[in-house]
């Protein structure tokens, strides 16, 4: 009896441990998902800031340096095919970048700074049907 006893001791401390153990796991999962959220949509931002140059130019943003005149700093031609999106988790598509998730101003209970319409995290579908 007394050795019943003491596997159970050591079974419920080895439970509370692996209980412990997985809780924190779990933080540091959902952690590392924020962190991954914000990375996309700061991603996401500095793709749709940076494009400007680079397809004016062709040449990774660099204007025609140096006087030369070649074919390679000739203009391209715009990617139409995939037009920029706007989104607010409380709103949905917006309008420009002056209305995003992360600068909205009236943000709704709940409201997510980090969605984006790849990653709307459960934010409204307004404007996407």
């Amino acid at each position: 009896v007394a050795n019943l006893t003491n596997a159970n001791s050591t079974l419920a401390a080895q439970i509370k441990k692996l209980t412990e153990n997985t809780t924190k796991q779990k933080e540091e999962l959902d952690a590392m998902k924020m962190n991954i959220a914000d990375i996309l949509s700061l991603l996401q931002d500095t793709t749709i800031r940076g494009n400007t140059n680079r397809q004016r130019y062709g040449n990774g943003g660099r204007s025609n340096q140096g006087g030369r005149n070649t074919n390679r700093y000739q203009p391209r031609s715009r990617n139409t095919t995939t037009p920029t999106v706007y989104y607010c988790w409380t709103h949905g598509v917006t309008g420009g970048e002056y209305h995003t998730s992360r600068n909205c101003e009236n943000k709704g209970v709940g409201h997510k700074d980090n969605a984006t319409a790849l990653n709307r995290m459960g934010g409204s579908t307004q404007g996407l049907e």
